[in-house]
C-alpha cells in the first residue's frame, strides 16, 4: 500500500511576510487616520469661522463712516431745503463762529461753497460724477482746505470713477486739513489695506499723528497697519491708546488682542477679549433700549435694528476668539465654560461646536502626553 506523501505549502518568503504586517498594521491605522483628519479639519474649519468673522465686523467698522456719510448724503437730496441751513461742513461752520469771518466778501464766499457742494451732490445722486467733479475742484480752488468737498471728491473718484490714486490723494489732503475727519481716515486705511501699501500708510498717518498727538483715531489706524504689516509689537502702543481712551474702543481692543495672539501672549489676549466683550455688551443694551422707544421713526428703528444685529455677531465672535484664546492659554475649564454660554446662539453658527471639539482634542493630546512621560 502506497503512503500518500503531503506536500506541506511552500513557505513564504521574508519579504511576503513582512508586506503583510504592513498591510495589517495600516489597516488597524486607518481610522486613526480619518479621526485625526476630521479633528484637525474641525479645528481648521473653526477658525476659519471666527478670522471670517472677524473680517466681517472689521469691514462693517471700516465702511461704517462711508455709509454714515452717503445716509445723510441721501436724506439731504429727500429734503434739501430743509437742511439747506445744516449742510455746510464742520470746518465752514467753525468759522462762521470765529472772528477770522470778518468780511462780507468771506461770507459770499462761503455761501457760494455751499451752494456749489449741493449741487455736486445732486450730481451725485443723478449719476453724473463727471459735473460732479467738476463742481468739487472749483470749490476746492477757490478753498484749498475744505476737507469736505475733498472727502466728496475722494468718494466720486472711488466710487464711481473708479480712481483709486486719485481718491487717495484727496482723502489724504482732507485728512491734513482736518485731521478728526473720520471718513477721510477710514478711506484712506480701506485703501492702503486693499493696495497693500501699509508703510507708506503708517508713513503718512504717523507724520498726521505728530501734528496732532491728541487724535485717537489716528492712534488706532496705525495701529491696525502695525499689525496688518505684522509690526505686532510696534502697534501696541498705538492700540493701547486708542483702547483706553479713543471712540472705537471696541476694535481697538480686538485689534490688541489680534496683535497679542500673535506674539504668544494668550493671558493678554484674553483680557483684551474680555473688555471687548463688555464694552459690546453695553452697546447692545444700549441698542436694544433704543428700539423700545416708540418716539423713534421707522427709518431710525430699522438703523438700530441692523446696528444691534451687527453689535450680537460681532459679540458672538469676540466670545468664539475668547474661548481659543483661552484653550491656547491652557485655561480649559474657563473655555469650556465659555463655550456651553455660547450654545444658544440664535443665528446657529457651528463654531461653537467646532470649539468644543478643539477643546476634547487639546485636552485628550495634553493627558496622552502627560500619561506618556508617567509611563
Amino acid at each position: 500500500m502506497n503512503t500518500p506523501i503531503i506536500i506541506p505549502p511552500p513557505l513564504e518568503s521574508k519579504p511576503k511576510r513582512a508586506l503583510k504586517y504592513i498591510l495589517f498594521f495600516a489597516a488597524l491605522l486607518v481610522p486613526f487616520y480619518f479621526l485625526l483628519s476630521y479633528l484637525g479639519s474641525s479645528h481648521k474649519n473653526m477658525s476659519n469661522a471666527s478670522e471670517s468673522g472677524k473680517a466681517e465686523y472689521r469691514v462693517e467698522k471700516i465702511q461704517s463712516m462711508r455709509q454714515d456719510h452717503l445716509a445723510k448724503r441721501d436724506k439731504r437730496r429727500e429734503n434739501p431745503k430743509k437742511n439747506d441751513a445744516n449742510v455746510s461742513p464742520p470746518s465752514v461752520r467753525e468759522q462762521k463762529n470765529s472772528a477770522k469771518v470778518t468780511s462780507e466778501s468771506d461770507a459770499h464766499r462761503t455761501t457760494d461753497n455751499n451752494q456749489l457742494l449741493e449741487e455736486a451732490r445732486q450730481f451725485v445722486a443723478k449719476a453724473e460724477p463727471e459735473k460732479a467733479r467738476q463742481l468739487l475742484e472749483k470749490i476746492i480752488k477757490n478753498d484749498p482746505q475744505n476737507d469736505e468737498a475733498l472727502v466728496e471728491l475722494g468718494l466720486v473718484y472711488l466710487l464711481d470713477l473708479h480712481e483709486s490714486g486719485e481718491a487717495k490723494a484727496n482723502f489724504q489732503k482732507a485728512a491734513l486739513a482736518n485731521s478728526h475727519n473720520e471718513v477721510a481716515i477710514s478711506e484712506l486705511i480701506n485703501i492702503y489695506y486693499e493696495q497693500e501699501t501699509i508703510d507708506e500708510g503708517v508713513a503718512f498717518l504717523t507724520d498726521l499723528l505728530n501734528q496732532n498727538p491728541e487724535n485717537d483715531q489716528l492712534s488706532l489706524s496705525i495701529g491696525q497697519l502695525y499689525v496688518d504689516s505684522g509690526r505686532y509689537e510696534d502697534s501696541l502702543v498705538h492700540l493701547k491708546t486708542a483702547a483706553e481712551s479713543g471712540k472705537n474702543k471696541d476694535l481697538a481692543l480686538l485689534e490688541l488682542a489680534r496683535a497679542y495672539g500673535q506674539l504668544g501672549r494668550r493671558d493678554d489676549e484674553a483680557e483684551a477679549l474680555d473688555k471687548a466683550i463688555s464694552y459690546k455688551e453695553s452697546e447692545i443694551l444700549t441698542l436694544s433700549g433704543d428700539l423700545g422707544n416708540p418716539e423713534r421713526q421707522a427709518f431710525e428703528q430699522e438703523e438700530t435694528r441692523l446696528s444691534l444685529s451687527v453689535a450680537q455677531d460681532s459679540l458672538h465672535y469676540m466670545r468664539v476668539d475668547k474661548a481659543q484664546a483661552l484653550i491656547a492659554a491652557g485655561h480649559y475649564d474657563a473655555a469650556e465654560k465659555l463655550i456651553n454660554e455660547m450654545r444658544d446662539y440664535p443665528q446657529g453658527d457651528d463654531a461653537v461646536e467646532q470649539l468644543s471639539r478643539h477643546l476634547n482634542q487639546v485636552k485628550f493630546g495634553n493627558t496622552h502626553s502627560t500619561t506618556e512621560q508617567r509611563h
